[in-house]
């Protein structure tokens, strides 16, 4: 069976997730730090489930990163500023205990880091930005697609599998 027949989520369900978080923490939430998270879920994701995306939304090399393209233009009127969305946290997300888990871990890991923090981190050399951006000439391209082989590729460096093994 195709990845696609298993993907559950939309990138705006998983984004209401950590707006949710940030709304309860007090943490600001910006459209460049919302971005970065949604797609460090769907790198943890992918390495977890094997391949399977979290998400369907394409992720595009864009000039500061990966931008999940749909989500920016949702949520681009907050402009630089804190994201207030008041829907709640989808129910679907919510009784999922496996990606209710990933994403805690996302939250717990890179919630408190700033999006320049953030965003430094999703250049960096050989990572799936860089590899699309710089290489694949993806800056010639406008929203060049980062597709999810190179995303779990580079992922599988930094998370641990269902059972607690290392990927690598």
């Amino acid at each position: 069976m195709a990845a696609t027949e298993y993907t559950k989520f939309t990138a705006q369900q998983i984004a209401q997730f950590f707006i949710s978080k940030a709304n309860e923490s007090g943490e600001v939430m910006s459209l460049m730090k919302l971005l970065k998270l949604v797609y460090i879920a769907q790198g943890v994701h992918l390495v977890r489930s094997n391949g399977l995306p979290l998400f369907e939304d394409r992720i595009c090399a864009w000039t500061y990163g990966p931008v999940v393209e749909n989500l920016y233009h949702l949520y681009k009127r907050f402009g630089n500023g804190h994201i207030f969305d008041s829907e709640p946290l989808s129910v679907e997300v919510s009784n999922d205990t496996k990606v209710m888990y990933e994403l805690q871990s996302v939250w717990k890991t890179f919630g408190k880091w700033t999006a320049i923090k953030l965003s430094n981190w999703t250049h960096e050399k050989d990572s799936p930005w860089d590899i699309v951006w710089n290489k694949q000439k993806g800056n010639a391209i406008k929203s060049a697609p980062i597709p999810n082989q190179i995303i779990l590729n580079y992922f599988v460096k930094f998370v641990k599998k269902e059972d607690g093994s290392t990927s690598e």
